[in-house]
């Protein structure tokens, strides 16, 4: 298992995935993408509504790059910029799947599933984890409909409320152990066969 804790993430040159479809160590180079799909209303209707600009974006960047237990991703799809993914609360065995925003073009979209399996796959198979867990807001129907498909199971053990423009909402909690991965993993090894070829 890899700790954080004994590396500089600001230095690594973190890239999974293949030329076709990786998950790349998000920066500043990204930082006009990421604010244009944050503040896109079609996509976050289920992300605070407070609007998101550049130098806020690059201070929020600064912030996690300090963290030990976050990894922020920028996804790249033939080179270009796809959309952002994140893993949060990484300690001990377990990570948060704590973001995936991809902009709503097709081209771009179906990849969706096999991001949320190649992320998996980092999770599991690099930096080791026991259990991964994700928290999806109870009225988000289509992410739940998303992550149910990959593989994720209902986990009411992460069930959780937040704050959410200005009312209290409920959170569903999702989870799946190392010892369930291979199953996700047969289930998927075409999609990721695809990236590949």
């Amino acid at each position: 298992m890899i700790d954080l804790e004994r590396l500089d993430t600001r230095k690594l040159p973190l890239s999974y995935g293949t030329e076709r479809l990786r998950l790349t160590l998000n920066d500043s180079r990204y930082t006009e993408q990421v604010v244009k799909i944050r503040n896109d209303p079609r996509l976050n209707e289920w992300i605070h509504h407070d609007p998101l600009t550049p130098e806020a974006h690059d201070q929020f960047l600064q912030r996690e790059l300090e963290r030990r237990d976050a990894l922020n991703f920028a996804i790249l799809v033939d080179n270009e910029f796809a959309g952002v993914c994140s893993l949060r609360d990484i300690r001990g065995t377990t990570a948060e799947w704590a973001r995936l925003v991809m902009p709503d073009r097709v081209e771009v979209r179906k990849y969706a599933v096999t991001v949320g399996v190649l992320f998996l796959s980092l999770g599991y198979e690099v930096l080791g984890r026991a259990s991964m867990y994700c928290r999806i807001l109870e009225g988000n129907r289509r992410t739940r409909r998303y992550v149910e498909k990959i593989g994720w199971r209902p986990d009411p053990g992460y069930d959780s409320e937040i704050p959410f423009d200005g009312e209290r909402r409920k959170l569903l909690g999702y989870s799946l152990s190392s010892a369930e991965w291979p199953e996700i993993f047969a289930a998927h090894r075409d999609l990721l066969a695809g990236i590949v070829s």
